[in-house]
């Protein structure tokens, strides 16, 4: 047999209301409670809040500032930094564009420099080779000067001889009626010939001064046998003067040209003397022929060929020849 749990018993209406104050205290105190707390807390806050805003909302508010500047400054930076960047990237661009340039110029300069050098070696060996004929040139000159200087030292002894032959002669014909006057006038253009001759070997030593002394002296006899010559062979001294002058007038600046006039001169007055005069005798020696040099520019007359120990000498007497210079 079952037992059925004991049904509770309701409360009577002065419990109810018991229990309703009690639990309304209860609310009124835990509200009182709280009040009183909340007051505390408050108390507390108001008091606490400047110690609070110097130590906790000061200090706040300042990093927060601080961190703001210091995003702001970091985004200035960083915006520099990209200009920057951009900037660096641009130098170092063109810095590539000049340094291949650069290596470019440098090639072409390469190139250059090779041809100059090659040039420069073509110059040399060519250079080398006209100095080796120079050279060689210079040696045959030396060796013609050579051969010069041994005909001068060969030909001085006869000029030598010639002329005191001559000074005997013009001493002859001081003398009164010894010869005739036809006679004395080719006498003097003797003379006229062996200061020709004499001229040009002087013009050969490079003697210009005694070589012109010797050229003004010639044309003196020319100019006097004008003087006193017949009109048929006026033609022939006329040129023979203009010719002398030219040399003097070549001198010291183009011997070389003094010297084809000294030859032109002499040819011109060996033509115009007449086949053959009557002389006293002449000393020996004079009718030799001293050697010429291998190399010859042109060839000019030397000392009157005449003959040795004979009462008689031809004034047209085939001259020997001698080099110019």
């Amino acid at each position: 047999m079952t037992t059925s749990p004991p049904v509770p018993q309701k409360p009577s209406f002065g419990e109810r209301l018991s229990l309703a104050f009690v639990a309304f205290a209860r609310a009124l105190m835990r509200l009182l409670l709280l009040l009183i707390i909340g007051l505390l807390i408050g108390g507390f806050a108001y008091s606490a809040y400047p110690w609070l805003e110097a130590q906790v909302i000061t200090p706040l508010r300042e990093n927060s500032r601080r961190l703001d500047d210091l995003a702001t400054r970091e985004a200035t930076r960083s915006a520099a930094s990209t200009q920057n960047a951009a900037a660096w990237q641009k130098q170092i661009a063109t810095l590539e564009a000049a340094r291949t340039a650069d290596a470019n110029a440098l090639a072409t300069l390469q190139a250059q420099l090779e041809a100059i050098q090659v040039a420069v070696q073509t110059q040399q060996e060519s250079d080398q080779t006209a100095l080796s004929a120079t050279m060689g040139r210079l040696e045959a000159l030396e060796a013609d000067l050579a051969a010069w200087e041994a005909a001068t030292r060969q030909i001085t002894p006869t000029l030598q001889a010639n002329t005191a032959w001559l000074q005997n002669i013009s001493a002859t014909l001081q003398a009164p009626d010894v010869v005739s006057e036809t006679l004395r006038s080719e006498i003097q253009l003797l003379k006229a010939m062996q200061l020709l001759i004499r001229s040009q070997i002087l013009l050969g030593q490079s003697n210009l001064g005694l070589a012109a002394q010797d050229i003004q002296a010639a044309r003196q006899i020319i100019l006097a046998q004008r003087a006193i010559a017949p009109p048929s062979q006026w033609t022939t001294l006329d040129a023979i003067l203009v010719r002398l002058e030219l040399a003097l007038q070549n001198l010291p600046a183009a011997p070389a040209l003094a010297a084809d006039d000294l030859e032109m001169a002499w040819q011109l007055l060996l033509q115009g003397s007449p086949p053959g005069v009557s002389l006293t005798p002449a000393p020996p020696g004079l009718a030799e022929t001293s050697p010429t040099p291998s190399t010859t520019p042109s060839a000019s007359p030397a000392a009157t060929s005449l003959p040795a120990q004979s009462p008689t000498a031809t004034a047209t007497s085939t001259p020997a020849s001698y080099p110019t210079p």
